[in-house]
């Protein structure tokens, strides 16, 4: 693993969360994380956006397409929707505010190690909102029955496919005059009938797509 930050108070916060992994390298600098990676291409990489040389989103990019089997997570010291989405669009494993919580930031690697992607409960809404737009701008396809969906009751598919367009639970409860409380069971039992893991996952499924994504809390 790589911590890429200049900043002391930014890598003794990383190293809290990412204790007790076996190698764990430092980049100060654009320059010294492009020559540990040549090394070790397929790395795990936690890379603050403030790194000295990085280039925001653009060097991002050409850090994926360079290296694209090493994971980047990225981090901001102000994260944005916009910024995120872009970051997605680049390929990156992860996004993240700089100063997230230790435990958190634990959690996260372990998502990301196992092959999931970790985004922010509104950057994940955002990118649902996103693929929804996108899709609704689209033709619109014939899609086969969904026996996944088919195991849904009435309730359950009313649910998901307010959920596929980036509602959150509160907007979910009030459309469909229901309470919060019932909208996070129903969640429960749709994600366990579908067997999709969280939001992105199932509006995926919704939307004929499919892909992989876990939301943060």
């Amino acid at each position: 693993m790589i911590c890429a930050t200049d900043r002391d108070e930014v890598r003794n916060r990383w190293f809290e969360g990412v204790a007790g992994h076996v190698h764990i390298r430092e980049a100060p600098s654009r320059d010294v994380l492009e020559d540990l990676l040549g090394r070790a291409p397929d790395d795990f990489v936690l890379l603050h956006l403030a790194l000295p040389g990085i280039g925001g989103i653009s060097g991002v990019k050409e850090l994926s397409e360079r290296f694209p089997n090493c994971r980047l997570f990225c981090f901001a010291d102000t994260p944005s929707d916009p910024e995120g989405l872009q970051l997605l669009q680049c390929g990156v494993s992860g996004y993240a505010n700089t100063y997230m919580n230790p435990g958190l930031l634990r959690q996260a690697v372990e998502v990301i190690e196992s092959g999931q992607v970790w985004l922010g409960q509104r950057l994940m809404q955002a990118l649902i909102r996103t693929m929804a737009t996108g899709r609704q701008s689209a033709p619109v396809p014939v899609h086969e029955p969904n026996p996944v969906l088919d195991k849904l009751t009435v309730r359950e598919k009313e649910i998901a496919a307010v959920l596929a367009e980036g509602a959150s639970n509160k907007i979910i409860a009030r459309k469909l005059d229901i309470t919060e409380r019932t909208v996070k069971a129903h969640l429960t039992s749709i994600f366990e009938k579908t067997g999709t893991k969280d939001r992105l996952e199932l509006a995926l499924l919704v939307q004929g797509a499919a892909g992989k994504a876990t939301l943060s809390t």
